[in-house]
């Protein structure tokens, strides 16, 4: 008696449906990274980008950790890949920090000095070294456009222009002290020296190829146009001037906002800074 069998051929629709969830799964893997549109985040590929980024050698030397975060924001790694800012996440040497036009975030880095990003920011960090044992270190951070208020650490504070901010139009020098910054390409940039959380007031440098000024009142401010041109003659803002543009950032930085929030920057652990400075964001969640 002969053996007869069938193959059962697949459906139509199965055949389809495999087919599409093959488009589907290589446009999710395009989809891997952040996307960037224009000059902002596209938030809503930041939402879909909440799976934990693998770390890669290649990011460089972790500094700091973010402290708070708004959607959304975003660190461009040395690598050239994205990854989606939260409370706790790591920064490195080499990263570019980005808000988008609604975002906003906190970095506190390994010498205890912050910087408070407003929306539509992006900022370079280009190198922090800090050895506490020996009281030496350096800090460099470049500002390529938006709204920021930096408070000076450790770094600041051991000698002057230890902690330098660079901008498309001048470098600012610090002397240990709470600043803002605001800058927009096509802009006159504004500097504007702040007082720190206990009162003081420090000092600025702020210097071009044309020339450069000290700021050392409490919101005494300068504009520089261009590299070319000398930053203005310092002069002090009104409160409402300084609310417009660096109210809202400055709020977020530590010991100047809610209750809720702590006094004083973290004490840092130096056998292991990232770690304590993560553990401490963590327990404030």
């Amino acid at each position: 008696m002969p053996f007869h069998f069938r193959i059962r051929l697949p459906s139509f629709a199965f055949v389809f449906s495999m087919v599409a969830f093959a488009l589907t799964g290589s446009a999710f893997a395009d989809q891997g990274q952040v996307r960037i549109h224009g000059d902002g985040i596209d938030s809503q590929s930041l939402q879909r980008h909440k799976a934990q980024t693998v770390k890669s050698a290649a990011w460089g030397i972790p500094i700091g950790v973010i402290e708070t975060v708004q959607d959304p924001a975003a660190a461009r790694h040395a690598d050239g890949t994205l990854e989606t800012l939260r409370p706790g996440s790591t920064v490195y040497r080499g990263d570019q920090l980005i808000t988008g036009r609604t975002g906003s975030s906190v970095v506190v880095f390994e010498d205890q000095s912050t910087v408070s990003l407003g929306p539509d920011s992006r900022l370079l960090l280009d190198e922090l070294v800090y050895e506490p044992a020996v009281q030496r270190g350096t800090e460099t951070i470049s500002v390529l456009k938006g709204v920021f208020v930096f408070a000076g650490g450790q770094i600041a504070k051991m000698q002057p222009d230890a902690m330098t901010v660079k901008t498309p139009v001048a470098t600012i020098g610090i002397r240990g002290t709470t600043f803002g910054v605001h800058y927009r390409p096509n802009r006159p940039l504004t500097v504007m020296l702040l007082e720190d959380s206990n009162g003081t007031v420090g000092e600025l440098s702020v210097r071009n190829q044309a020339g450069a000024v000290t700021l050392n009142r409490r919101h005494q401010a300068t504009r520089v146009a261009d590299l070319g041109t000398t930053p203005s003659a310092p002069a002090i803002l009104s409160e409402q001037e300084y609310g417009t543009m660096f109210g809202e950032a400055a709020s977020k930085l530590p010991g100047r906002a809610t209750p809720r929030r702590r006094r004083n920057a973290p004490e840092i652990d130096h056998g292991n800074p990232i770690r304590q400075l993560q553990q401490d964001m963590l327990r404030q969640r």
